[in-house]
């Protein structure tokens, strides 16, 4: 039982790391920020939180996932990919949609410009936040590959 716990709390872990923390807390802030802002009437501080805590939580997973499995062609890889692409729509846009028609009574008027939009931040911040290590590993990663 302890075995099956171990990768989930290692995931954790890393999400823990002050880089990370800290880069949520910026683009959480900059999207709460945007909810003021900008005139979007499907774009509030409650979006603005709970897409960001979605992408956080799920994105890195879901990123990892769908790169491991076309990398890889394991077995299951048609349905691991599968997963990854239904959990990075859930996170840009399935809980947009059901967060808005809850909200509001009916679909967001904005689907098509917030699917556009979501999808790849969210694709971009798994793909940063996947990253196992410090924020200088991270760098000096970077650098490498130029």
């Amino acid at each position: 039982m302890e075995h099956s716990r171990a990768p989930f709390v290692g995931y954790l872990h890393e999400l823990g790391r002050p880089w990370k923390l800290v880069t949520f807390g910026l683009g959480t802030g900059f999207f709460v920020w945007g909810a003021y802002f900008w005139a979007v009437p499907t774009w509030d501080v409650g979006v603005s939180i709970l897409m960001s805590v979605l992408c956080y939580l799920l994105a890195p997973w879901a990123v990892g996932l769908g790169w491991r499995a076309l990398r890889d062609r394991g077995p299951g890889w048609p349905r691991n990919l599968g997963v990854a692409l239904v959990a990075v729509y859930f996170v840009a846009s399935g809980s947009y949609e059901i967060y808005n028609t809850l909200r509001m009574g009916q679909h967001p008027v904005t689907y098509w410009q917030n699917l556009a939009f979501s999808v790849p931040v969210t694709i971009a911040a798994g793909l940063l936040w996947r990253h196992d290590g410090s924020l200088a590993d991270l760098l000096r990663e970077l650098r490498r590959v130029r």
